[in-house]
């Protein structure tokens, strides 16, 4: 529905435009990667009875005109796969998969390469791509379709798929950005290829804004206020990264969560992080979390609000 959609991004413009305000004045970048739909790409394949549901406004559009206006940064590869689909020589999107190929892959992360080495004014790397490997036979992701339904009989493998990897030649360690991809699933089949390369001086995946890869000595990890707020000197590039038909979840609460602590600026940057440490420690104790809903209860209070005030107190009392 894209009305809800367009309301659901209207309520969230606020917080978009707060957080790049916050990161310009850090000096770092907050950049949004819109990844192609298939149904997009393959449009000619929805059945005609249902293509008159289908909006012509849809809401990667309403964002790219919201981005114009306020100067967002936007690479957006579904218009770059639409344009180029016909000189792509291997499919974007395999039959037998939900996202988009390996070898489409290998083309976004050679252009995210290149365009770290441009926003960072730098020449970081020099990487070659290899020459493909076909077969019909899908590899991984490129069956995560037909694997997920366990059908009985096998679906028919009728396409050339192609295979590349990409080589670093030469790197600028010490010019290696800190990065923060914030998405959905298309970007599982990046991140071991970026993670195995260690392209970045720091580098994190917060999976829909909540848990955190990698994960530190393998203990699971999860977004929280005090990451959010981190977050923002903590990386020089944040990649919001959401399929075109999703652009309205981009982010997935993590702009909503930094707008709401504006509130609190009446704090230091540097004091406010550490009572959000406070709070994820007092969230970690069961004991004392429930020892807040008490607190919180007996005031009338939010929770949040109750373990902001608690967290605050412990920490000016240190």
């Amino acid at each position: 529905d894209i009305k809800r959609q367009q309301f659901r991004l209207e309520y969230k413009k606020p917080a978009i435009e707060y957080v790049h305000h916050k990161m310009e004045q850090s000096g770092n970048k907050l950049v949004y990667i819109i990844m192609p739909s298939k149904a997009f790409l393959h449009e000619e394949d929805i059945p005609k009875n249902q293509r008159m549901d289908v909006p012509e406004t849809q809401i990667h559009d309403v964002f790219l005109e919201f981005a114009d206006q306020k100067n967002l940064n936007v690479i957006d590869f579904q218009k770059y796969f639409l344009e180029n689909q016909n000189n792509i020589p291997y499919p974007i999107f395999p039959k037998h998969g939900i996202h988009i190929s390996e070898y489409a892959e290998t083309i976004v992360m050679d252009s995210l390469m290149k365009y770290v080495e441009n926003i960072q004014s730098k020449d970081l790397y020099d990487h070659s791509i290899t020459d493909p490997i076909e077969t019909t036979i899908p590899q991984r992701r490129d069956e995560d379709i037909a694997v997920a339904l366990n059908l009985k009989t096998p679906l028919v493998n009728d396409e050339t798929l192609a295979y590349t990897k990409i080589k670093l030649v030469r790197r600028d360690r010490e010019n290696e950005p800190r990065v923060l991809v914030i998405g959905d699933s298309f970007y599982w089949g990046l991140y071991p290829r970026v993670k195995g390369h260690g392209l970045f001086k720091r580098y994190e995946f917060w999976y829909r804004n909540h848990q955190v890869f990698p994960s530190p000595k393998n203990k699971k990890q999860f977004s929280s206020q005090a990451k959010c707020l981190e977050s923002l000197k903590g990386f020089d590039i944040t990649f919001v990264m959401a399929t075109s038909n999703a652009m309205d979840y981009a982010g997935w609460g993590y702009f909503d969560t930094l707008h709401k602590l504006r509130t609190k600026d009446f704090v230091a940057p540097d004091s406010l992080l550490a009572i959000y440490k406070v709070v994820d420690r007092i969230k970690a104790n069961n004991v004392l979390l429930e020892s807040v809903k008490m607190k919180a209860l007996e005031r009338n209070i939010s929770l949040d609000s109750m373990l902001f005030l608690d967290a605050k107190w412990i920490y000016e009392r240190r």
